[in-house]
């Protein structure tokens, strides 16, 4: 009896142990089929085959994986900055062009910009300067940077299990990615279609679909940072002394490369703008700008300042959120800095652009079918689509 019981004991034990196993070795397996431990390399070379977007869901490479890019492709045109500027896409220049957003602070674009400007000289970067740089220490959006080569963990395949319980992945989902027919690389990429195409620019149809709710829904989340300063709506009256030192250094590096440079402002959604404006909170935003204009035209660099969007003509309806204009916004901008600079003018394609800005005003991307995600009222799908240039 003893005997019988013991039996019982150690196949309640192992059973358990079995099956979990096995649960285990299937998440590693999912991981790697959906090719979060592809290298840089692999991961641009399907992209060149597929037209994909790589979108990890376990890891922030983006740092490395654009330096890959630009060793890659060495283009003649760049622009680098935070998320702020990632909608600007090769699509819309008719040159090399590769997109270095993602970057955290004022410190990893100049690291970047050092990593790739010291041994090439593309014939024109162009530097997105947000205006958090200069609040306290620049560091309010800061995230950690992952290594560029991820290997499989133990905690890596514990993962899995939050997103099927919340429904992030499904058994649909699961099949895609086993299936591996998917164009696109990475979790997320796979399950969502988000993620970075191979020129570096970024997609986010999972938002533009409405498919998961908005964040900033009704600009909300920004607006009440706004109301307490906190994160990149920190409070401050004076431009910090050492972030500005920084901006100056970095000038100074591209000026020792003798690179041509413009440097642009990106905005805010018009609610938001203005409800910064009426809360008296930024004064250092306002001295920003002026600076930056002033030191400009001292470095020979055209300066750009869309902080207030208004004049481009874009509406609260093409954002993604309060501070995240969408692809339709940063066409607007690019053909308002083209119209003015001869040598950007000479880089990009003037009448896709207009084409796309007359077709699809009024909504953030270039995707027919766009939900009206912010919940602002916003008309979305273009009724009747004009022909093409």
């Amino acid at each position: 009896m003893k005997k019988i019981k013991m039996k019982n004991f150690y196949l309640g034990l192992i059973v358990p142990v079995i099956f979990c196993t096995i649960f285990l070795g299937f998440n590693a397996f999912l991981l790697t089929r959906a090719g979060e431990y592809l290298s840089l390399d692999a991961i641009l070379d399907k992209q060149e085959k597929t037209g994909g977007v790589y979108g990890s869901a376990l890891y922030q490479r983006t740092y490395y994986y654009k330096q890959r890019m630009f060793d890659r492709y060495a283009p003649e045109t760049v622009v680098i900055g935070s998320s702020r500027v990632l909608q600007m896409r090769a699509e819309d220049f008719s040159v090399g062009f590769v997109n270095l957003g993602s970057l955290s602070s004022i410190d990893e674009v100049t690291d970047l910009s050092h990593a790739l400007f010291e041994t090439t000289s593309p014939g024109l970067v162009m530097l997105g300067v947000d205006y958090w740089w200069f609040a306290g220490d620049g560091k309010a959006a800061a995230f950690t940077r992952d290594p560029p080569v991820n290997h499989l963990t133990l905690s890596d395949v514990f993962t899995p299990f939050s997103w099927y319980t919340k429904g992030k992945v499904t058994a649909e989902n699961i099949e895609t990615i086993l299936g591996g027919q998917s164009p696109n690389i990475g979790v997320s990429g796979i399950v969502s279609g988000d993620g970075h195409d191979r020129f570096g620019s970024h997609y986010q149809p999972s938002l533009w679909t409405g498919a998961v709710k908005a964040e900033d829904f009704q600009f909300k989340s920004d607006l009440a940072k706004i109301n307490t300063g906190k994160k990149i709506y920190e409070w401050a009256d004076k431009v910090d002394a050492g972030q500005w030192q920084k901006f100056i250094d970095l000038l100074d590096f591209y000026k020792q490369r003798k690179l041509r440079v413009i440097v642009f402002v990106p905005p805010q959604a018009p609610t938001v703008f203005r409800a910064m404006e009426d809360s008296g909170k930024y004064k250092y935003v306002a001295e920003m700008r002026h600076k930056i204009a002033e030191t400009g035209a001292a470095y020979l660099y055209p300066v750009y300042d869309f902080h207030d969007v208004a004049a481009t003509g874009a509406t609260d309806c093409e954002f993604m959120d309060g501070h995240h204009g969408g692809p339709v916004v940063y066409k607007r901008l690019l053909l308002d800095m083209a119209v003015h600079d001869e040598d950007l003018r000479s880089r990009v394609k003037l009448p896709e652009l207009g084409y796309a800005i007359d077709t699809f005003k009024g909504q953030a991307s270039t995707l027919q079918g766009e939900a009206d995600f912010l919940g602002l009222g916003c008309v979305k799908t273009p009724k009747v689509m004009p022909a093409a240039p």
